[in-house]
């Protein structure tokens, strides 16, 4: 928050509105991504969808005001709104239904300890660039460090997107289980809402805090503590993988 703050003169507000902007079109994303992955190659999907997401993330190193940084949020969570309701639809054909816990569990745990595993890193280059005032790419200019962090933690995801390009789409368990008619998704929630409303709720909930804490906790740190944002990648970054790691595999096996 801090450099991209100062460079880009932006407040709290507007630092507040880019993760906005990222969690409205995140959630706005699933909802056509999961009827593609309905209809069709979901592998290839994910692939574009990584392609996307990190495309995105190092396209907001080059942003130079607000609304380049907001639509460059958008890109990003259009992109990584394509894994949410594809992801588990892949693991649910891979696994039997009392195999899918486990698995589920480890998905889930990937997101956090990728999380973290990005502020070491961001937090690594940024120890390596701290008397820097600005690095020289060769062909593309002169950039701040928080620039060189985006291009950093962004680019190696087009890698991983290759690799789904080529994986093989997994055989569909329940094939015609389901027409996906509106109206049956409807009699569904309705025949299910003692279960799927608080759990809605809950989720909604968890996630206005998450973001907020996962936004502004590395700034708190830094603001109030004093630390370098080289210390806050590593230690709040390695709590976040450890935690993750822990919390997924411990979670998924009580739950099995």
């Amino acid at each position: 928050v801090g450099p991209i703050k100062h460079s880009l003169q932006l407040s709290d507000t507007k630092i507040g509105l880019l993760q906005s902007a990222f969690g409205i079109f995140f959630t706005l994303a699933t909802f056509p991504a999961g009827w593609i992955a309905d209809k069709g190659n979901r592998t290839r999907l994910i692939a574009w969808g990584i392609a996307i997401w990190a495309v995105m993330t190092a396209l907001c190193g080059l942003c130079t005001n607000f609304i380049q940084l907001f639509l460059a949020r958008m890109g990003v969570a259009v992109g990584e709104g394509v894994l949410t309701p594809t992801a588990p639809s892949i693991i649910a054909d891979n696994f039997p239904p009392e195999r899918r816990t486990l698995p589920l569990s480890l998905y889930g745990m990937a997101g956090s300890s990728g999380l973290g595993v990005s502020l070491i890193a961001g937090g690594f280059v940024a120890s390596l660039l701290k008397d820097t005032e600005f690095v020289e790419i060769p062909g593309l200019g002169a950039f701040a460090p928080w620039q060189v962090i985006f291009f950093a933690v962004g680019l190696p995801g087009l890698l991983v997107s290759l690799m789904f390009f080529f994986a093989p789409e997994p055989e569909r368990r329940e094939k015609g289980h389901t027409s996906n008619s509106l109206d049956e998704f409807v009699a569904i929630l309705k025949s299910r809402r003692a279960i799927i409303v608080p759990h809605f709720a809950g989720v909604c909930v968890y996630f206005i805090q998450a973001f907020a804490f996962v936004a502004w906790m590395p700034a708190f740190i830094m603001r109030v503590h004093g630390w370098s944002i080289a210390q806050v990648g590593l230690i709040y970054g390695s709590l976040h993988v450890v935690c993750a790691i822990i919390g997924g595999i411990t979670a998924g096996w009580l739950a099995g």
